[in-house]
């Protein structure tokens, strides 16, 4: 199954979806995410890892 199907089936939250695609999709660097979401790394981490587990 896709990623961008598993990603629409409502299993993330707003945010996880968010910063799933920016790190994933779009290759962004999780420092660059936390910078223009003005909130730490870690945070971003954290988020992308619980998304990770929802969609496995």
């Amino acid at each position: 199954m896709a990623i961008s199907h598993l990603m629409q089936r409502g299993i993330l939250t707003k945010a996880q979806r968010r910063r799933f695609s920016l790190y994933i999709i779009q290759e962004m660097p999780i420092r660059e995410i936390a910078r223009l979401e003005g909130t730490s790394h870690v945070a971003i981490l954290k988020s992308i890892q619980q998304a990770l587990k929802k969609l496995i």
